[in-house]
C-alpha cells in the first residue's frame, strides 16, 4: 500500500455515535471508513469470508493492514481509510494504535453520559443497534446504581486512553457527539488532512428521542436521582 495513504481510528465506546460518524465520513470522495471490523461475532462484508474471527483475533495487526488494504484497492483512488474500535473488543490492536505512529486517532466521546447510557440500555433490550434496523422499544427504567457504575467505567477509560496517547506522544482529536449531531467536521478534516469539501451527511438517523422522559418507564425517579447527585444537567427536556 502506497506510503501516500493515510490511515485514522476511530476509539469510542458504543453509542457516541460512531455509525453517524463513519456514514459521513464516507461521503468524502477521497474516503473509505469500514465499520466494525472487531464486533465479537462476525466480520462485515468479504473479509469475514477471508479471514474469520480465528485468523482475525490471532493478529489483528496483519488483519487491520489487510482490511485497509483490500478496500484500498476496492475503493480505487481514495487516500484516507479508517475504522472504529470500542473499547474491550481488541486490547491488543489498541495497545498497538497507541505506538503506531502510521494511524491517526479520533477519540469519540458523548458529553450527556445519561443518553449515551440510556440509549445503550435500550439498543441492548431491543437488539436494534442503528435506525436502519428499525425503530423498537422506546423506553427503560432507570437503575441508580447500574447508570454510576456505566459512568465511572465511562470516564475511566477516556482518561485512561486518553493519558497512553499523550504519553506515547500520539496525536489524537478529540470528537464530540454534538460535533457529529451539528455536522462540525472541520476541525477533523483538517486534523486527518482531509481535502475540502466537509460538507458530510451521514446516512444514519438518531435513534431514541431527545427528550429524556420520553426514553424512560420511571422519569420521576430518574431525575429525582440526578438532581440529588448534582447531575440535572445530564436532564433533556
Amino acid at each position: 500500500m502506497s506510503c501516500s495513504i493515510k490511515k485514522f481510528a476511530v476509539v469510542a465506546m458504543a453509542r457516541t455515535g460512531t455509525n453517524a460518524l463513519m456514514s459521513a465520513l464516507r461521503q468524502h470522495p477521497d474516503c473509505h471508513t469500514d465499520f466494525e471490523l472487531f464486533h465479537d461475532e462476525h466480520i462485515p462484508g468479504p473479509l469475514g469470508q477471508r479471514f474469520g474471527l480465528e485468523k482475525r483475533d490471532a493478529d489483528p495487526v496483519a488483519f487491520l493492514d489487510a482490511a485497509a488494504a483490500y478496500h484500498l484497492q476496492q475503493k480505487s483512488g481514495r487516500r484516507f481509510y479508517g475504522f472504529k474500535i470500542f473499547f474491550g473488543q481488541n486490547d491488543t490492536l489498541l495497545r498497538h494504535l497507541v505506538n503506531d505512529e502510521r494511524w491517526s486517532i479520533i477519540l469519540l466521546q458523548r458529553e450527556n453520559i445519561l443518553d449515551q447510557y440510556l440509549s445503550l440500555q435500550i439498543a441492548t433490550e431491543t437488539q436494534i443497534w442503528n435506525s436502519s434496523e428499525g425503530e423498537g422499544r422506546r423506553r427503560t427504567e432507570f437503575n441508580e446504581a447500574a447508570f454510576f457504575k456505566f459512568k465511572r467505567e465511562a470516564e475511566s477509560l477516556y482518561e485512561s486512553f486518553g493519558k497512553q496517547l499523550k504519553a506515547a506522544g500520539q496525536p489524537f482529536h478529540r470528537l464530540s457527539y454534538t460535533d457529529i449531531r451539528d455536522s462540525h467536521y472541520g476541525a477533523l478534516c483538517e486534523f486527518l488532512g482531509l481535502p475540502k469539501p466537509h460538507d458530510l451527511t451521514p446516512r444514519f438517523r438518531k435513534q431514541n428521542p431527545t427528550a429524556t422522559a420520553n426514553k424512560l418507564s420511571n422519569p420521576d425517579e430518574a431525575k429525582a436521582i440526578l438532581k440529588r447527585s448534582g447531575l440535572v444537567h445530564f436532564w433533556v427536556d
